[in-house]
């Protein structure tokens, strides 16, 4: 009896030690930082329609990045409305560019800068990154108007959501992502690691994909698309007219 029960305590102590090299060897994806949430706005074109967008500073200028469906209005000086101190406000706004063809990426800049450049965001993809299908994605914006709103901000904190890459798009450069996405998630943005890691900022949300069937074509299918990231600075670098941000 005696040997008996030192053998199932020994068959017990190994496949706790499995369970727990198991659990040491799974590493849970890297999160979006602090900046990347701060760097999220709730905008509204004063219609009525809803999006979301991001900050994005590049070469010590800054940018607003959205999609080119809520975005369409603008074509010069135009404005847009800004959910601050929990109401919106009006500000002016200057347009960057519209990505060309069906590419749902649109930019823009305001008057001046409202992030300092100390701003620790997320690097956005680049050539030497690669993806793999599979992989976790991170993605953030204000569904349906939804938000995290702390009265000691002075700008609401966006929803985070997760989901899988599905698939990858070359032209044009488009991801497919496995997870539920809403209106007004569009414009905000998509984060997911490298093949060695390292988190980035990868794609822009557009939309989600609706069931084609007649009965329920108005059903999320459970998939949405996010058009890359690298259009975004592709723009900024062809008019980069962004307002300079403080150094300090």
């Amino acid at each position: 009896m005696k040997n008996l029960t030192i053998g199932f305590l020994s068959i017990a102590f190994v496949f706790l030690a499995g369970c727990i090299s198991i659990r040491n060897s799974f590493t849970r994806p890297p999160l979006p930082g602090e900046d990347d949430f701060r760097s999220v706005l709730l905008l509204g074109d004063g219609k009525g329609h809803l999006g979301s967008g991001f900050a994005l500073i590049r070469n010590g200028r800054q940018y607003v990045v959205t999609s080119k469906h809520f975005a369409s209005y603008m074509s010069g000086t135009d404005t847009v409305q800004v959910f601050v101190n929990g109401g919106w406000i009006k500000s002016l706004t200057r347009l960057v560019g519209h990505a060309k063809g069906e590419v749902d990426i649109s930019v823009f800049t305001f008057a001046r800068a409202t992030l300092p450049n100390t701003l620790d965001q997320t690097t956005p993809i680049s050539d030497n990154d690669t993806l793999n299908p599979g992989c976790d994605a991170w993605y953030l914006g204000f569904p349906l108007g939804y938000m995290s709103d702390d009265p000691s901000r002075n700008y609401p904190y966006p929803l985070l959501k997760h989901a899988y890459l599905s698939a990858e798009n070359d032209a044009p450069m488009l991801f497919y992502f496995d997870g539920l996405c809403n209106r007004g998630f569009s414009g905000g943005p998509v984060f997911a690691p490298n093949s060695n890691g390292a988190l980035r900022l990868i794609g822009v949300v557009s939309a989600r994909l609706r069931e084609t069937d007649a009965a329920n074509s108005e059903a999320n299918s459970g998939i949405f698309i996010a058009y890359s990231a690298r259009y975004a600075e592709a723009i900024i670098d062809g008019n980069p007219i962004g307002a300079e941000v403080d150094s300090r």
